[in-house]
């Protein structure tokens, strides 16, 4: 099965064709306000790049976020669109998850950490699931995703004392209190901070995330399928204050 995934959920957008074999090509971009329009156009080039067709896609797959709600949520309606069009199936995949996808190589946790206001950080922790011999691939879930105090999330790090790799714009943002608060707790646990693109959402990895879903039949309706947010818009948070001041 050939899934198209996308993802423009940060300031580094990511479009990626997955067959069978692993993924088979991978733009990254800088996110503008032309989000739709910018996305599209990369799209229909990657798959020129491979000399393929939209309808040679069997599937699509999208982060549904935490992240830009703006971006999230022209992403969703993007992946939803051509599921509908194509009549294909459509996978949505947490940006947490994707972020931790392949980042097996890591012996012990795995905290993707996604920025979020007032020193928050959108956060889940994982570990490798596999077995040996496996593809360095799986990633296990062993928190639920949630919204965190920066310090709070790095005491519990720090307390955990295993080996930890933090990964996300979350990270390279925070990355010297991350080191200092590792190197303040004076223990033997390794920490270490992706940047640049090995930090950045991968929608290679959204593409296979969304490839197992839907040959395992969870597969999403284009119709409701919803973007994953942890906490309220401003906008919906002015309309709401609007509506109480009305009441």
């Amino acid at each position: 099965m050939r899934v198209l995934a996308f993802d423009t959920s940060a300031s580094m957008g990511s479009v990626a064709v997955a067959d069978e074999s692993g993924p088979v090509g991978e733009v990254f971009f800088v996110v503008t306000r032309a989000r739709s329009e910018e996305t599209m156009a990369i799209c229909g080039h990657l798959l020129d790049d491979l000399g393929l067709k939209l309808r040679d896609i069997e599937g699509v797959g999208v982060g549904l976020g935490p992240g830009s709600f703006t971006g999230v949520r022209i992403a969703v309606t993007m992946a939803k669109t051509l599921s509908y069009m194509l009549k294909i199936p459509l996978a949505g995949v947490l940006t947490l998850d994707a972020l931790a996808h392949g980042l097996a190589f890591w012996p012990g946790m795995i905290c993707p950490m996604i920025a979020a206001r007032r020193r928050q950080v959108y956060t889940a922790s994982y570990s490798y699931s596999g077995e040996a011999g496996e593809r360095l691939t799986c990633s296990r879930r062993l928190s639920q995703p949630a919204i965190m105090d920066l310090d709070i999330l790095l005491d519990a790090m720090v307390s955990s004392g295993e080996d930890v790799l933090f990964t996300g714009d979350g990270a390279s943002k925070y990355r010297s209190e991350i080191e200092r608060a590792f190197e303040r707790a004076g223990g033997r646990a390794r920490v270490h901070v992706a940047s640049g693109i090995q930090a950045a959402v991968h929608a290679s990895s959204i593409a296979e995330i969304a490839r197992s879903k839907i040959q395992a039949g969870d597969v999403d309706n284009p119709f409701t399928l919803t973007p994953f947010y942890l906490r309220k818009s401003g906008a919906e948070l002015i309309w709401e204050q609007r509506s109480a001041r009305s009441v």
